[in-house]
């Protein structure tokens, strides 16, 4: 099954405007696996993980992890049309 593009991974934040969001510390986790959720940097930005992701040991902070059986709703979600941002030149 292939996800994209192209990192499969659903992200989305807890930052609320008008509402300052405490940053977390960074921690050195396990690598990333199909169902975790980890903190983009110190928060308030995350992902939730649709694939193995071994090459991003340790870049991200496990907070979490969606249940195997409610994988279903996550990729359903990852099926929705998105908004593209695009900072400098990145999309």
């Amino acid at each position: 099954r292939t996800f994209g593009p192209p990192f499969a991974l659903i992200q989305g934040t807890l930052e609320t405007e008008g509402v300052p969001f405490g940053r977390i510390p960074k921690e050195s986790c396990p690598s990333i696996k199909r169902g975790s959720v980890a903190w983009i940097g110190s928060g308030p930005e995350f992902f939730i993980s649709l694939a193995n992701h071994d090459e991003w040991r340790k870049d991200y902070t496990v907070f979490g992890a969606v249940l195997p059986e409610d994988m279903r709703i996550a990729e359903k979600i990852a099926q929705l049309p998105t908004k593209q941002d695009i900072w400098s030149n990145i999309q």
